[in-house]
């Protein structure tokens, strides 16, 4: 069980950003490759416990204010038909309001963060041996690209309900329904319908 001590202090060495999970399976991946060879089961219990608490920091780190909103790398942006229509929205006197709509949409999604632990967990819990030695052979992203086709379903469907509860709390939900209202109400313009619980949770 040493191999396992040594890849959990390898997540440990490192931040909590989910972004860095890819270097932590590399490293250990080198452990496991260089040293001494460990068992399957060894492997497969340090990936999954590797996995397990990258998926958690990332999560939480996601879930505090602004883990959304001030990180490009997962913000939420408006969908492109509130884009082409805000110089409409402008001339309604509703021109500041896609700025506060993206705010909540972003807010809604960090107050949703936590809930996705579990569901990761449970794709990583599935991990074949097979599936664990694809994960630290394969190609960068091979983690990602695991959870991805294990749990983007079960994923989107959970967070349906829980994103039109966040989008409530936070006021979106009632801004989007103010915004199009409005906007759907100008002459000659194209109708919007679009899905926010939706788009969001993707």
């Amino acid at each position: 069980m040493r191999k396992l001590g040594i890849i959990i202090f390898c997540i440990f060495l490192t931040s909590c950003k989910i972004e860095i999970l890819q270097t932590v399976i590399d490293q250990t991946s080198d452990i496991i490759l260089k040293d001494q060879k460990p068992t399957n089961l060894e492997i497969g219990l340090g990936l999954k416990e590797a996995l397990s608490l990258s998926i958690e920091k990332g999560a939480k780190s996601l879930a505090l204010r602004d883990g959304f909103l001030a990180n490009n790398a997962v913000k939420i942006f408006l969908l492109a038909e509130i884009q082409e229509i805000n110089s409409a929205l402008k001339k309604v006197g509703m021109g500041r309001v896609a700025d506060e709509l993206t705010i909540k949409l972003n807010r809604a999604a960090e107050d949703a963060a936590v809930k996705s632990i579990p569901i990761f967990k449970r794709a990583i819990l599935k991990m074949t041996f097979h599936d664990v030695m694809s994960v630290l052979t394969g190609p960068k992203n091979a983690a990602t690209d695991y959870l991805k086709k294990n749990s983007s379903i079960e994923i989107l469907n959970s967070f349906k309900p829980e994103i039109s509860k966040s989008l409530n709390k936070v006021g979106a939900a009632k801004l989007w329904r103010e915004i199009f209202v409005r906007y759907n109400s100008i002459p000659f313009v194209k109708k919007v319908n679009t899905d926010l619980v939706g788009y969001t949770s993707n």
